[in-house]
């Protein structure tokens, strides 16, 4: 799970036999937007739509700061109620990235 797209959160946990939760600390998430912010400000960085410039996003920056003190245990309340009909793999690191 990743993104803010809690408006089909549950459509999208129904229809999933596995789910794959991205459970980063906010520290590495906000050192990558940074250091993303940067390296592409005013490009179009890859993987995005041709014509849209990367730039800092105040509101994004603070949904990512916030995200896991207002959202985490929600989410890990949902998954724990799947946990018997699911297949939930937690990442929390780059190297169970690898791993998996």
């Amino acid at each position: 799970m990743d993104g803010n797209y809690g408006g089909s959160l549950d459509v999208r946990l129904v229809k999933a036999d596995t789910i794959i939760y991205l459970n980063y600390p906010t520290v590495v998430c906000l050192w990558r937007i940074t250091k993303r912010t940067f390296r592409y400000f005013g490009k179009t960085r890859p993987g995005i739509p041709k014509g849209y410039k990367e730039r800092f996003d105040l509101n994004f920056f603070h949904y990512v700061a916030t995200n896991n003190s207002e959202r985490r245990e929600s989410s890990l309340n949902k998954l724990s109620g799947l946990a018997e009909k699911k297949e939930i793999i937690t990442i929390r690191n780059d190297e169970e990235v690898d791993f998996f």
